[in-house]
């Protein structure tokens, strides 16, 4: 097994108290190869670092293009003072915190802001957070999971929200 397999294997595994199955609500279990609700529903963790929990296929207005050029933007600096300004807006509340810390991501696109939001906190708490990464276009994901290895990226709907109550 490849270092992303067996890190995308432990995020997983450290994901699944987080998540509830997007088609009966039931909690999940990762098994090695996929992560599975009670009511055996499977949504496999794909070879390029992410799961697909979407109930049905969907095909959004997003493309590879508008990902490709965001992350660009980001990579230029242009969103730094927004990450800096989220980042100090959340230290505070991780600081005294004794529990793991975990940030999840809604609508991440490809993934930059969660990223650097989460290296900021690495930086000034000396505590690595778990991040999880969840947005509709698996275009965005799949950017994301190639770019930033340390994240837990999952296509999915909050319409049909596949996070468990009070995450």
């Amino acid at each position: 097994m490849c270092p992303q397999s067996v890190f995308q294997t432990e995020l997983a595994s450290q994901v699944e108290s987080l998540l509830s199955c997007p088609h009966c609500h039931s909690s999940m279990e990762y098994n090695g190869r996929s992560i599975l609700c009670t009511k055996n529903h499977c949504f496999d963790l794909a070879k390029q670092g992410y799961v697909n929990l979407l109930t049905h296929g969907l095909k959004t207005k997003y493309h590879k293009e508008l990902f490709q050029a965001r992350k660009n933007l980001h990579l230029m600096g242009f969103y730094q003072p927004l990450d800096q300004a989220i980042s100090n807006l959340i230290t505070p509340i991780f600081k005294d915190l004794n529990r793991p810390l975990r940030i999840i991501d809604a609508g991440c696109g490809e993934g930059s802001h969660l990223a650097k939001i989460k290296e900021n906190l690495l930086a000034s708490l000396g505590k690595e957070p778990l991040g999880v990464g969840i947005d509709i276009a698996k275009e965005g994901i799949q950017l994301a999971a190639r770019s930033y290895k340390r994240i837990f990226w999952s296509v999915g709907d909050l319409a049909k929200c596949p996070f468990a109550d009070k995450q």
